[in-house]
């Protein structure tokens, strides 16, 4: 989750690219599965998740949680194989989550 949230600020940063808000970032067409599968506009399910969730988000915009992933700014699960990966720079594999910059 950390990874991900930082790769939403590295995207932010990067304003020729993408928008320079995050919640413009995360709802860019096709770039989150939640956003496109509906579960955004289904609100919260699991509210001790999302107070999870608001502490590492408040941490990671604070400076209290380092960059795990450096400028990365794609990522994909490894059950996935998007063709997108095939230009772009491996940074980091997370659990089952991989991470590069493009």
């Amino acid at each position: 989750v950390v990874a991900v949230m930082f790769v939403v600020l590295n995207r932010v940063a990067d304003e020729k690219r993408w928008s320079n808000t995050v919640k413009g970032v995360l709802r860019e067409r096709a770039q989150f599965s939640y956003v496109g599968d509906g579960r955004l506009s289904k609100g919260v399910v699991n509210k001790k998740r999302f107070e999870e969730i608001v502490v590492l988000a408040y941490n990671v915009t604070h400076g209290k949680i380092s960059n795990p992933i450096g400028k990365a700014n794609h990522f994909h699960a490894t059950y996935v194989s998007p063709k997108w990966r095939l230009k772009a720079k491996f940074v980091k594999q997370i659990d089952d989550h991989i991470f590069y910059t493009l």
